[in-house]
């Protein structure tokens, strides 16, 4: 037993054993995993500066992740917002001679993100490793001067983007205002947690260049960062990459104060003093919540409670009472839920902690739905009814319920916490989400000073007390201490007009001009970016340790040993969907009346995993994924929900009356969700693709019965319509063992049809060209969409697609935003559909006085493509871009299966002939493509019926008005008719009034 097992295994999460199904052998779930403990090299240099490497080597990449202690708490008086605009404008400098930053890393085939709180400022790189001087130069040059170059212009560019992320992110988010309303509630002014980050429209108005340079010369200092580098390299050359990035820099490393003195390493600086760190302040709850507006389909509430701060040695614990406290909200809102059955999900409920340097925040959002009927201020209380829970003492013999459920929640709690350190391994650094190594160790050693995040926080989950949970809990979790918050939905006409607020703002802000061509310059020489450069740069996974074979049942399985981390990541593939279905829509139906694994008593969870499914176009994939030790419990787990099945037929008349009810409110006067029906549609004639709930749909699935949902079931769970792939620290001819136990068994149905179920048909029929208006009186802008059939017939065209959908995209990013500024954004991607349906899609959102120059643009841009008048440039730039970031793909185990499952697990060498075809890219390849798309484009406009008619005529550009409103309310029953039109009426008359008082 290795010592970090010994630590894992040393409390009470007794191995469980599995409830064996016919022909499935029985597994324990029995948490054991290997040694993890990375070595690090950690350099702290007199300046404060301290850069943590640790060695991956998975796939070529590394990851830098970058924390800066200065977030908005260090946002001057009526300036609060400029740290996080900092954040922005750190990407538009630009050092000596190379392209702004932004420009500069995307270039590198790098993929980042940035994220600003109260306390910190984070940052967040992955890219292929040959990246990693000039990346680290990047982050060098940040501490410098992050400012460098940056003018007038570009702080009004971004003071614009920030007011629209304001908008978006609060005031048209799902939350709106509520964690503002929260904050106000929990902490006093002088608290910095008790203002908002992002700031206000006003305050973000009031900031200027030369706020901004005082700003990054005061805080974007050595002494104020930590950086993580995770990635394919050895600890043995970090001192040599120190001294490329550094050795020109010394005022990065050299102690102010004594700037000659030897650069020798120094002990870390506390910055958490925790003995010193003081109490959150008493809260002062709003006796009457307040009610404010958000994206939300149904009133929901927030609650919240100031906690101590973090990094003080209960992070931990407070992620431990979130969990908790989710379950017995729960349980209080639903007295007769089962928490016994471990299928019994808790909808609607979620607590989650967030920690801070100052003080920390436990916040629960509940949804009203399914949560006992209680809504509003009652939800609200109702909520705090159970915080008692969180400290009670309970004894069996008084109350065996609640005894068993606290029980049951500690022990969830605790599997539940040490999955997400485990699986938190898995990525170097995630930047779209903020998670992964980096970010764990770099906020680790910044505050506590250990770099080694993972073996001490096992170490403290393994030594929870639970009497410290009760004093937490008692002290901080309670009735009095409680701030909420209700979130109240929005009428249509108020969200539309929020989103188009949040999409362009109140028209072209001040400072939006068209880019200067510097921002727009490559740092490489096209010249030398020979298809053998790029067929060098473009990373494919290796597949020569991919141990493959087939069961004899047919079963297709891939084992990949990868990766020095404790997981395994496993997916079963299984063929079929509502696309390749006997009967269009059949599988979502079926799915839903039957359920797998429902006698299966153990929890994933006992082996530090989690268990899921995901939906694709013909497939749908079971996921499982825990510590390498256990993988015979991961494969127990996906066998027996291939095989345990209970039908639920009985349940089909109300599933199926929600069905319709869900399906109508999500498209209950939505122009944009009707655009987007009618475009596949009228894009697919007489395909699957072009379907979509109809009345004639209903009718026929309240035909469909048991006979029906048996059959194809039993069609598509069976081995050979699957394939099996393993990724993880695993050896390959013990997982091997493993699958022929598991599944060595598994047979398909008698009588039934085996072997893969048929793809989707190729499409027939092309439409002609049309341009459909749907009509949006209320709206400031303009959604703009096309979409067209690719002469894509084969997987050796995949490269050539891909780069065609690069080149529009860029090319309608400058013409319709930096050229005309009407947009923030616009775009192109390339789809392909199984079954040969491949797609080309454009789209845009724009100011409602540029939708004719929107479609014109996409139409004359196609027109370029198909001609063979293409700047080649362009085109290998797109190849450069596209090529390096290919390895990014599969740069962690989880995203591994996702590559391995894109192709068919006998096919895998195909994978190596894609650097080969991106290599070979022209432009020439784009006219054929073009073939079937070109005059063939069905384009979609929601917004304002005036403002599109008139551009369009005068472009001479033919159109049609769809009227969606009838087509949706022929959805409806009569009842729902009736219900439509008296709360119309009753709408008319309270405008009404409010127009004759304003009168």
């Amino acid at each position: 037993m290795t010592r970090l097992l010994s630590l894992l295994t040393a409390t009470a999460l007794l191995p469980l054993s599995a409830v064996a199904a016919p022909n499935i052998p029985k597994a324990e779930y029995k948490l054991e995993m290997t040694d993890f403990n990375p070595a690090v090299r950690d350099f702290i240099f007199p300046s404060g500066l301290r850069v943590i490497f640790q060695e991956e080597h998975s796939q070529p990449v590394v990851s830098i992740f970058a924390l800066i202690d200065a977030g908005s708490e260090m946002d001057q008086p009526d300036h609060d917002g400029i740290a996080h605009a900092l954040e922005h404008l750190a990407f538009r400098a630009q050092h000596g001679d190379l392209p702004k930053n932004w420009d500069f890393i995307h270039q590198l085939g790098a993929s980042i993100n940035a994220y600003t709180n109260v306390d910190e400022t984070f940052y967040a790189t992955i890219a292929p490793v040959d990246s990693l001087i000039p990346l680290l130069q990047i982050e060098a040059m940040r501490l410098v001067d992050g400012g460098a170059n940056v003018t007038d212009a570009d702080v009004n560019a971004e003071k614009s983007i920030v007011s629209n992320e304001l908008r978006q992110s609060y005031e048209q988010g799902p939350v709106g205002d509520a964690w503002d309303e929260l904050s106000r509630q929990a902490f006093t002014p002088e608290w910095t947690y008790y203002t908002s980050t992002i700031g206000s429209h006003d305050t973000i108005k009031n900031i200027d260049l030369a706020d901004v340079q005082e700003l990054f010369d005061n805080y974007y200092t050595p002494e104020n960062t930590t950086m993580v580098v995770v990635g394919d390299f050895k600890l043995e050359d970090t001192r040599d990459i120190i001294d490329k990035v550094f050795g020109t820099l010394p005022q990065l490393l050299a102690d102010p104060d004594n700037p000659d003195a030897p650069l020798e390493a120094v002990d870390p600086k506390p910055r958490n003093v925790c003995a010193e760190n003081r109490e959150p302040p008493a809260p002062n709850p709003d006796p009457t919540p307040p009610h404010v507006k958000g994206m939300v389909d149904e009133e929901t509430v927030v609650v919240g409670w100031s906690l101590p701060p973090g990094y003080c040695g209960d992070d931990l614990l407070y992620r431990f009472m979130a969990n908790q406290l989710t379950t017995y909200i729960y349980r209080t809102l639903v007295p007769d839920w089962d928490w016994s059955d471990p299928e019994a999900e808790i909808p609607g409920v979620g607590c989650f902690p967030s920690m801070g340097h100052n003080a920390s925040m436990m916040y629960c959002f509940i949804e009203p739905s399914g949560s006992g009927g209680y809504r509003g201020d009652d939800l609200i209380d109702k909520a705090a009814d159970a915080l008692f829970l969180q400290w009670a003492q309970v004894n069996y013999e008084h109350d065996p319920d609640l005894y068993g459920l606290k029980k049951k929640a500690y022990e969830e709690a605790k599997m539940s916490v040490m999955a997400s350190i485990l699986q938190g391994v898995d990525e170097t650094v995630s930047p779209g989400v903020f998670g992964g190594r980096g970010m764990n160790i770099a906020l680790h050693a910044h505050y506590m000073g250990s770099p080694n995040y993972f073996s001490e926080s096992f170490n403290t989950i393994n030594a929870i007390d639970p009497n410290r949970l009760k004093e937490l809990s008692s002290k901080y979790i309670t009735r009095e201490r409680m701030v909420s918050a209700v979130i109240e939905t929005m009428d249509r006409e108020e969200r539309l007009l929020r989103e188009a607020r949040a999409g362009l703002g109140e028209g072209k802000e001040e400072g939006w001009s068209g880019a200067a061509d510097k921002e727009y310059d490559f740092a490489f020489d096209t010249a030398t970016l020979t298809p053998e450069v790029i067929r060098r740069v473009t990373v494919t996974p290796s597949i020569e340790n991919i141990h493959r074979f087939t069961l004899e049942n047919g079963l297709r399985v891939a084992v990949m040993p990868y990766g020095d981390a404790p997981i395994v990541n496993v997916g079963l593939k299984i063929g079929g969907s509502d696309l390749t279905a006997p009967i269009w829509g059949l599988d979502s139906f079926a799915e839903s009346l039957h359920r797998r694994g429902t006698n299966l008593d153990e929890r994933v969870m006992a082996v530090a995993g989690d268990y899921w499914e995901e939906s694709g176009t013909t497939s749908s994939v079971m996921r499982v994924v825990g510590a390498n030790g256990s993988l015979d419990a991961l494969l127990h787990t996906l066998r027996y929900n291939t095989t345990d099945i209970d039908w639920r037929m009985a349940n089909k008349s109300p599933m199926i009356k929600s069905w319709r009810s869900r399906y109508r409110k999500n498209s209950d006067d939505e122009p944009d969700v009707w655009a987007t029906r009618i475009t596949y549609e009228r894009q697919f004639p007489d395909h699957p693709l072009g379907y979509w709930e109809n009345p004639a749909y209903w009718e026929a699935v309240d035909k469909w019965d048991l006979t029906m949902v048996k059959d194809w079931i039993h069609r598509k769970y069976q081995p050979a319509n699957a394939q099996l792939v393993i990724v993880g620290n695993v050896d390959s001819q013990a997982a091997e063992a493993s699958v022929r136990k598991y599944f060595g068994g598994w047979e398909a149905e008698a009588g039934v049809e085996t072997g893969p179920v048929s793809s989707m048909p190729r499409p027939e029929l092309q439409p002609e060209r049309q341009v459909l208006i749907f009509d949006v009186p209320e709206s400031t802008q303009t959604r703009v969409s096309l979409g067209c059939h690719l002469n894509w017939k084969d997987d050796s065209q995949d490269a050539a697609a891909h780069v065609l959908a690069d080149v529009l995209d860029e090319q309608a990013w400058r013409k319709l935003r930096e050229e005309a500024g009407k947009t923030y954004g616009a775009g192109a991607y390339a789809r392909d559909w199984a079954g040969g349906a491949n797609t080309l899609g454009m789209y845009t959102l724009v100011q409602n006085d540029a939708v004719g120059l929107a479609v014109n643009t996409f139409f004359s841009l196609l027109e370029t493509m198909a001609s063979g008048e293409i700047d080649e440039k362009s085109v290998i730039t797109q190849k450069w871009s596209r090529g390096r970031r290919y390895v990014l793909g599969h740069q962690s185990s989880d995203a591994m299966v996702g590559r391995l499952f894109n192709q068919n697990i006998d096919e895998l060498e195909d994978m190596d002939a894609y650097a080969d075809s991106l290599s070979e890219v022209e432009g020439s390849q784009f006219g054929p493509l073009l073939e079937t798309c070109s005059g063939h484009e069905v384009v979609t406009i929601a917004g304002p019926r005036e403002y599109a008619e008139a551009q369009l005529t005068e472009l001479g550009i033919s159109y049609e008005v769809f009227d969606w409103e009838t087509l949706y309310l022929g959805t409806l029953t009569q009842k729902e008719l009736k219900k439509r039109a008296k709360a119309l009426k009753k709408k008319e008359k309270a405008e009404a009034k409010e127009a004759a008082k304003a009168g």
